[in-house]
């Protein structure tokens, strides 16, 4: 368990904070509730916190009224918890840093980079909001207080609902974790605080390189919050999660994580989250494919569907082992590989990884074959580049005729490579070859 320690703040209000791992430092604003002993005993949470800290010396804290800290009898407003975050830097003697604010954290986060933004190095914003009001209509807010400070078991239940759909948690152990965390009458205030927060004018402040990740199933905070976000701070992109999971950790972490080490530029996913990765080169011809991390649940999907009809997929899921460089292992495959599939997304056209993995496949003379996820509007350079590459407009198909003409287009491109199999994929046998190309 990582270390724990104390400070008082600036009005004498005792938080609790832990430590772990060493590195680049990185804070961890958490949401409406939090615990630090008993979010570590959540298998994901400790997951999620211990692959942060094999790169980054990571600090969390319990919030006042909350957890471990301070809980009775202390003020609560926006403006003291970004003082006790400031309180909390200066007491670590941190220049620089990353900070990671998530959810109910998310203002605090905002208001703090606002700021400071010389010490905030990259700022994550994770499902989360600037105006809290947008949240839920007026009734349904005022409903949510009372309930919480009236009928705890009936609003705590309701919120797991909410913020994790995929658990079946009973209401006495949602409740009995919920305690835990926060008294009724302090999670009514916060969340109270929650609802009447608006940061909005300091958005246009922050200067940091800002990633605004969000759920796009949530249920709980809209990710059309999460993109307005996004569109309001100078230097932001937004990555929508395919999850209903309001707190990032509690869904695809493979997902989550691919956005955030493109985003910092550091190898973060453990191997131990991706048991297939697929990432493999062997003597057996193979195809590698280059996606944003943003359409990671499309793309596995297919490329886990092409494995079983006969195609050898090189796809970067976090299998690159410990240790190696991360560059170096990407380049030697396409280097080696006997076709290269681009996957075309908004996204995938802001990647720099997938821009560099393309320019170094066409230097390559790799067969490409060209897939565009969605409708997009291509710079010349790379038209001009791509003009006599096979295309397949997935958007444009039924999944049957699309995956018909991406075996087409796989065994095309294998073709040109050289790589003749005697027996068709099974996907394809019994099926009539449509068309593809540049369409």
């Amino acid at each position: 368990m990582p270390t724990q320690k104390f400070l008082l703040t600036r009005d004498n209000v005792r938080i609790a904070y832990s430590e772990s791992g060493s590195g680049p430092c990185l804070v961890y604003v958490r949401g409406w509730m939090s615990h630090l002993d008993v979010l570590w005993e959540r298998p994901g949470f400790r997951r999620f916190i211990q692959t942060l800290s094999e790169h980054y010396h990571v600090v969390r804290y319990d919030m006042r009224g909350n957890g471990l800290s301070e809980r009775q009898g202390v003020k609560i407003s926006l403006e003291l918890m970004v003082s006790d975050l400031e309180d909390l830097i200066d007491h670590l003697q941190w220049n620089h840093f990353v900070l990671w604010a998530a959810s109910f954290g998310g203002p605090t986060g905002i208001a703090y980079a606002s700021r400071h933004p010389k010490r905030v190095e990259h700022l994550i914003l994770d499902g989360t909001y600037a105006r809290g009001a947008k949240i839920a209509p007026p009734m349904r807010r005022l409903l949510l207080v009372l309930a919480l400070r009236f009928f705890p078991e009936m609003a705590f239940s309701l919120l797991s609902n909410a913020t994790v759909p995929e658990t079946n948690r009973s209401g006495q152990k949602t409740l009995d974790i919920g305690a835990k965390m926060v008294t009724p009458k302090t999670g009514a205030q916060l969340y109270r605080l929650a609802f009447k927060t608006d940061v909005t004018r300091m958005l246009s402040k922050i200067q940091s390189p800002t990633l605004v990740m969000h759920a796009l199933q949530s249920r709980s905070i809209s990710p059309r919050l999460g993109r307005e976000l996004a569109g309001l701070i100078p230097a932001a992109r937004f990555v929508g999660l395919d999850t209903s999971a309001q707190n990032s950790w509690e869904g695809d972490q493979v997902q989550m994580l691919k956005a955030v080490e493109e985003f910092l530029g550091v190898r973060l996913v453990d191997p131990a989250l991706d048991p297939d990765p697929g990432a493999t080169t062997s003597d057996r011809p193979f195809i590698f494919v280059s996606y944003s991390h943003t359409d990671s649940a499309e793309v596995l999907a297919l490329t886990s569907h092409l494995q079983t009809t006969g195609f050898n997929m090189w796809v970067d899921t976090g299998g690159i082992k410990p240790g190696k460089n991360w560059r170096e292992e990407i380049a030697a495959a396409v280097q080696v590989c006997h076709g290269f599939v681009l996957c075309v997304s908004e996204a995938a056209l802001q990647s720099d990884h997938c821009l560099r993995e393309l320019n170094f496949a066409l230097d390559e003379r790799r067969p490409i074959l060209v897939v565009f996820l969605e409708p997009v509007t291509m710079p010349a350079s790379m038209r001009m580049s791509l003009a006599s590459r096979q295309a397949i407009y997935r958007y444009k198909l039924e999944e049957t005729d699309f995956k018909q003409q991406l075996a087409v287009g796989l065994q095309e491109i294998m073709r040109q490579a050289g790589i003749h199999s005697g027996e068709e994929p099974g996907f394809l046998r019994g099926h009539a070859r449509p068309d593809v190309g540049d369409k």
